[in-house]
């Protein structure tokens, strides 16, 4: 395997595995990263945080875990106070009152690490200046593609056609 493939494999692979963690609202993902908004889970994680989610068909969950519970419309982010087979119910650590019960359907993700607000915006400064770097990359490679002239192009096959000479 050249250099170049396996340069691709690797951008491929990256933002396969990025992507959906970043879209996890919209597209379903064993990864997730959530941003914390509120004092609902003051102490444990202030807002700004970003939440780190493994699915909940990797993570079993259990009581004490903070998992990101769909709630309507919304996502919340709590701890797990009672679970069992069928209903789950969660309480912000710096709220007074639990939640409605929830089916326990509606768990998306465990959170298994948290990003404080000091450095998220770092973390996703970065994640979001390599995808940036990643795609400009691509669409100078295929600027330079799509301006060389097809005779001058590589190509590993034989030209088929007719060619006329005086």
């Amino acid at each position: 395997m050249n250099a170049k493939h396996k340069y691709n494999v690797f951008v491929l692979a990256t933002l396969v595995l990025l992507l959906p963690m970043l879209l996890w609202h919209y597209v379903p993902s064993p990864v997730c990263l959530a941003l914390v908004t509120g004092d609902s889970m003051l102490p444990t994680m202030p807002s700004g945080s970003i939440a780190i989610g493994l699915s909940k068909y990797l993570v079993t969950p259990e009581v004490g875990d903070v998992a990101i519970v769909k709630q309507g419309d919304n996502y919340v982010i709590h701890r797990i106070i009672y679970l069992d087979s069928e209903k789950v119910i969660t309480k912000g650590d710096n709220n007074a009152l639990e939640d409605q019960t929830q089916p326990i359907q509606n768990i998306a993700y465990i959170v298994v690490a948290f990003i404080p607000p000091r450095y998220a915006n770092f973390f996703l400064a970065t994640i979001y200046l390599y995808i940036t770097v990643v795609v400009i990359y691509h669409v100078k490679k295929l600027c330079e593609h799509l301006s060389t002239p097809p005779s001058s192009k590589k190509s590993g096959n034989n030209h088929v056609g007719a060619t006329v000479t005086d």
